[in-house]
């Protein structure tokens, strides 16, 4: 998704982690 890393882009990672992801980020970013 938009605000990742290139590598997070490639396709190579699995949908579950690509969302694992996004979610901690909101939780940082939420502070």
């Amino acid at each position: 998704g938009q605000g990742h890393a290139p590598f997070l882009e490639t396709g190579t990672l699995p949908v579950a982690i690509a969302a694992f992801l996004d979610r901690a980020e909101r939780k940082i970013q939420k502070k």
